[in-house]
This record gives structure tokens, C-alpha cells and sequence, in this order.
């Protein structure tokens, strides 16, 4: 058992790991802009009778079964497509001023409606909702403090938040030249934004070739989702273009922590800290280059504690480590052999000779 402890020990120490670095950023409330303020009223007064699942059941839904069930339903959750989708957005567009900045929840809820106004153009799209909802949801867009060209892409960098600030100094200070980075996001909608960011960003545009990998959803059943900005099916190429070199940065959610065959990375920055350890490790393994960092983003108040939990899940990463050593050993029945000359173990796994 010793003997197996101390061989894993060793190899452990020439397993690379890249340097881990921890940054700090402040939490603070984010400016609530006009635009934001208008849909957060609209989602606030929604006349749910004014919906149209609700008119459909009280007319042609009426020979449904359970009809009053569902229409109470309806009224008492609001679980509506067109209130969802008005509330998915006005949720998204909050987190995104708190993480990213109030100039980009001005750019996702405008970007999102140009999206419902682009997909309303093709006759291949929205299938799934009746000309009803559709108009409901036009109506109530129209409502808003749009630009004059939604779809225009346009973004203001006026007021970013001090997180993304710090995103876009770490990657002019350490991206170059055969410099490779994967950047993991936790919203779908903050890969789209971050991605428009750091294409007009002074210090970071024209530095990097960029992609983005988000997977997609395995349910068939899910109506279009107007606030999703970035459609799985227009990405297949993303992971060929990084290994061929052909792309140097990939914007992910966590679908790349496993599974997935990723060249090794200089740079793996995680934008909100991992959740758990398999997480961690997993992420951390993306950066197996010579000399390469992984940093972790904390909010302010966080980082001392933190710091502790950091260090305790590299203890926990280790003993992990060790304890699958010791089980494939055991299960690939490792024997000792020993030379007659000498004292020098070698070991030979009968499975392989």
C-alpha cells in the first residue's frame, strides 16, 4: 500500500499544472437604463387575460380536456409562452447588467428583439407559434424605446462592468502569438455578449480569432427561445478551426469540461468560479501547455474564504488522484519483478506485458 502511495506521489508531481490565479472584482448595483426600466414594467403589469393560450382556451381550446384546469393554471403561474419569454429576457438582461454592464443589457434586449423580428421574416422559422402569440409579442416590443435599427449590433463600451474590465486587461496582457484560451461562461446569452465585447473592445479587437461553443438542447419540444443569441447549429466547425489553429480563443459554457476532444490551451479563464470540484479539475486539465494559467474570477467579498476552499480542493484534487492510482493498479494487477543484480523494481501490467 506504501509502495503504491509513494509511486503515485511521484508521478503527481510530474503531472503539469498551471498556475492559478485568483481575480477579485466588486459587486455593485448596475444602472438601470430606460430601455431595461420599460420591459421590467411591461413584465410587471402583463395582462395575463390579455394573453393569447389564455383566449385560446376560453375559445377554440374549450372542447380540451381539463380546460379550467389549465386555465387556472395559466392565471395563478403565468406559465405562458409569451409572459416566459418576456420574463426570460427581462431575467437574462438583470444578470447580464450585474455581470457584464448596463450597456450590454441595452445590447442583448434590443438584440433579442431583432432576433424576433428576423425570425418573424423567414418563412423556416417560429413554426411552433400561432400568428396570435407572435403578434402579441410584437405589440408589446413596439412598446419599448428601441433604436431606430435594433439589429444593427452596434454596442456601447460606456459602461462596462469593472469584471469584464479586468477580463479584457488579462487577455491584452497574455494572449499573442501561438497563445490559445478557453474563457467559460455560465449563461448562453454571456457568451454572445462577451464575444461582441471583445470584438470592439480597444484593447482586445483584432488580437484574436474567436469562436464560440455553446452545445444545444436535447429536448425536441421547446418552442423558439427568443432570448438565446446563439444558435448551436451555426458553431459545428468551432472545435476543428482551434485544434487546426485556424481560431485562438473559444467563449464556452461548461459543455467543454468534458467529453469533448479540446487541444491544450495557454489560457483557461473561468469568468464565474467552478462550482465543484470535478469542475475545477476538469477546467484546470484544459491548460496542460508549458507555463500556462488558469485564473478564476471571485467577487470581492468571496476571495478570502475562497482562498481556503481553493487550497482545500487541491488537497482533495490530490487524494482523488491517488486513490484512482492505487484502484487501476489493483485492477490492471500490477506485478513487481526483481532483477537478480540489483534492488530496482519493475513493475509489468499483465494485461499489456
Amino acid at each position: 500500500m506504501l509502495m503504491y502511495t509513494l509511486i503515485g506521489s511521484e508521478l503527481l508531481q510530474h503531472v503539469h499544472k498551471p498556475q492559478l490565479i485568483k481575480i477579485a472584482y466588486p459587486q455593485v448595483v448596475p444602472y438601470l437604463s430606460t430601455l431595461y426600466a420599460s420591459l421590467k414594467a411591461e413584465v410587471d403589469h402583463y395582462d395575463i387575460g390579455a394573453d393569447p393560450y389564455i383566449n385560446y382556451l376560453l375559445t377554440e381550446g374549450s372542447d380540451e380536456p381539463n380546460v379550467p384546469r389549465k386555465l387556472e393554471r395559466a392565471y395563478l403561474s403565468r406559465n405562458t409562452y409569451c409572459y416566459q419569454q418576456l420574463r426570460t429576457i427581462l431575467t437574462k438582461s438583470e444578470s447580464i447588467g450585474v455581470e457584464l454592464g448596463a450597456c450590454v443589457t441595452d445590447w442583448y434586449i434590443q438584440q433579442s428583439v431583432a432576433r424576433f423580428h428576423a425570425k418573424l421574416r423567414s418563412s423556416r422559422e417560429m413554426l411552433d407559434l400561432s400568428l396570435e402569440e407572435k403578434h402579441h409579442l410584437m405589440k408589446i416590443f413596439n412598446r419599448l424605446p428601441l433604436s431606430s435599427n435594433p439589429g444593427s449590433g452596434v454596442m456601447s463600451l460606456g459602461r462596462l462592468s469593472s469584471k469584464v474590465e479586468a477580463l479584457v486587461n488579462i487577455l491584452a496582457a497574455e494572449t499573442g502569438p501561438n497563445v490559445t484560451c478557453l474563457i467559460f461562461i455560465e449563461q448562453r446569452s454571456w457568451v454572445a455578449a462577451l464575444a461582441e465585447i471583445l470584438s470592439l473592445h480597444p484593447k482586445t479587437q483584432g488580437r484574436f480569432t474567436m469562436g464560440t461553443y455553446v452545445g444545444g438542447s436535447l429536448s425536441t419540444k421547446r418552442k423558439t427561445s427568443i432570448g438565446n443569441l446563439i444558435d448551436p447549429n451555426n458553431q459545428p466547425d468551432t472545435l476543428e478551426k482551434l485544434q487546426a489553429g485556424q481560431i485562438d480563443l473559444v467563449l464556452t459554457t461548461s459543455v467543454l469540461e468534458e467529453g469533448i476532444d479540446v487541444s491544450t490551451c495557454d489560457l483557461v479563464i473561468c469568468f464565474e468560479s467552478p462550482k465543484n470540484l470535478k469542475s475545477f479539475v476538469q477546467r484546470r486539465g484544459r491548460a496542460r501547455r508549458k507555463e500556462s494559467k488558469f485564473f478564476i474570477f471571485l467577487p470581492e467579498a468571496e476571495v478570502s474564504q475562497r482562498l481556503i476552499d481553493w487550497e482545500s480542493l487541491e488537497e482533495d484534487m490530490k487524494r482523488a488522484y491517488l486513490k484512482d492510482l492505487h484502484t487501476w493498479m489493483l485492477e490492471e494487477r500490477v506485478q513487481p519483478i526483481e532483477e537478480e543484480d540489483d534492488e530496482t523494481r519493475f513493475y509489468r501490467v499483465s494485461s499489456t506485458g
